[in-house]
């Protein structure tokens, strides 16, 4: 299982970006504790486009 997270800011606004537990999706959280869970796909298109691998399961 992954366990690596990530910061980031996008607009000014700070996220967090981390793999479930699953190790299917990614997660994105905003600082008012807002979240979102992407689909299988887009997790898996995102994960290449910033770590530059696939997303392992």
């Amino acid at each position: 299982m992954l366990t690596t997270n990530f910061n980031f800011h996008l607009r000014t606004v700070a996220k967090s970006l981390w793999v479930s537990q699953n190790g299917e999706n990614l997660e994105i959280v905003t600082d008012s504790d807002n979240y979102v869970k992407l689909t299988k796909q887009d997790s898996e298109n995102l994960y290449e486009v910033l770590i530059g691998e696939k997303l392992i399961k």
